[in-house]
This record gives C-alpha cells, sequence and structure tokens, in this order.
C-alpha cells in the first residue's frame, strides 16, 4: 500500500499526518482525540464509492488541510483506496490563508477492473 503523504496546516504543532497521527497539543486539550466522528463519516464514504465505482470512476476530493485529514485519507486507504496528491501550484495567495489540497482517490473496483481488462 502506498502511504499518504499530507502538509500540516500553516501554524499548527502537527508533526505528522501519514502512518501514525500525531495530534497537537490543542486539538488534544479541545477532545478531538477522545471522539473521532469524521472517521464514521470516512468509512461510510468509503463503503458508498466502493459501491458506486466502477471500471471508469475517477473520484476527486479536495479538502482544507486540517489535523484529522491525514486521518481521514488512512481510513480511505484502509478499505484498499488508493490516495493520491494531485500536485499543486503553491503561491500567489498572501501567505495568511489555509492550506487546501486536492487527492485522487482510486477506487479498489478500478485497479481489479484494470488488471481484469488486461488479461493478468
Amino acid at each position: 500500500m502506498k502511504q499518504v503523504r499530507h502538509r500540516a496546516r500553516r501554524g499548527s504543532r502537527t508533526a505528522r499526518l501519514d502512518s501514525g497521527t500525531t495530534w497537537s497539543q490543542s486539538s488534544l486539550a479541545n477532545g478531538h482525540r477522545a471522539a473521532a466522528p469524521w472517521l464514521e463519516h470516512m468509512a461510510a464514504l468509503g463503503r458508498t464509492l466502493k459501491m458506486l465505482s466502477g471500471s471508469k470512476t475517477r473520484v476527486l476530493a479536495a479538502s482544507e488541510v486540517r489535523f484529522w485529514t491525514g486521518e481521514c485519507l488512512n481510513e480511505l486507504a484502509s478499505q484498499g483506496f488508493e490516495v493520491v496528491e494531485v500536485p499543486s501550484q503553491e503561491g500567489g495567495g498572501d501567505g495568511g490563508g489555509d492550506i487546501f489540497a486536492v487527492y485522487n482517490i482510486i477506487p479498489p473496483c478500478e485497479e481489479n477492473c484494470q488488471k481484469n481488462m488486461s488479461g493478468s
């Protein structure tokens, strides 16, 4: 499985969001670690995408990068999705805005369908 790398939001104390999420001190103080409702939503989204995806399905997801973004994308990856960040051009902003990222979410069905179509 390809490891997903994410950029932390500017000004946050989050060290990394890839293999093992390291939460910022402020998020722990606010109780975000104890209850992660977004993971339940991502699990449901993954199940829905699997049901709806076909051999030509293309899923793009845009997100403001927050401390929970990495864990959400890792939930999709744990369901067999490949998550690839689409390269973006940085700059042009005032430097004070939030960071947004676009991801190509490749459903497991698409990988299997491509293998089946190629005869492997």
